[in-house]
């Protein structure tokens, strides 16, 4: 299965199989950083003012890649939301 993963900037779009949450502490923000275990840097896909907002973005792409039906998926686009 492949997931692709269109920036909130929508400046990006990048197929990964990596996601994580950062808590940037000076800014009091949430970054969503995405890529690719063979590419570095991974690039910041989505930021946002709160922690529960990102893990229910988080939270989206857990439910999308689990409820994909692998016999007629083979690409998944998420678009990341706005804050």
């Amino acid at each position: 299965m492949n997931l692709w993963v269109r920036s909130q900037d929508r400046e990006c779009l990048l197929k990964i199989d990596i996601v994580m949450l950062e808590e940037i502490e000076e800014n009091k923000e949430y970054w969503i950083y995405a890529g690719h275990e063979k590419y570095e840097p991974y690039r910041v896909f989505g930021v946002y003012h709160k922690k529960e907002r990102a893990l229910e973005v988080l939270d989206e792409i857990q439910d999308l890649l689990q409820n994909a039906y692998v016999g007629n998926v083979n690409r998944i686009v998420y678009q990341m939301p706005k804050k």
